[in-house]
């Protein structure tokens, strides 16, 4: 349950929110209007929305939004 509202509000980031095959085992840097800026709005997202504040080096080494999800998890409640 948690984990379709996660993917939802990411994809509410996204510039063009029909990316095809969007999942939690999709690389993020792989989406084509992926950039800096979406970056940050995610990491904004996962604090206003999960109240978890994901440090930059840990997003910086995420490589699937399922690795985000679960950092998102481990630094809940920590913002």
């Amino acid at each position: 349950m948690e984990e379709t509202k996660f993917l939802s509000k990411f994809r509410d980031q996204l510039e063009d929110p029909n990316v095809e095959g969007l999942s939690l085992d999709m690389k993020f840097r792989d989406i084509p209007t992926w950039d800096s800026l979406t970056g940050m709005a995610v990491q904004m997202m996962v604090k206003d929305e999960f109240g978890s504040a994901i440090p930059d080096i840990d997003f910086q080494q995420s490589l699937t939004i399922r690795d985000l999800y679960n950092l998102m998890l481990k630094y809940r409640n920590q913002a």
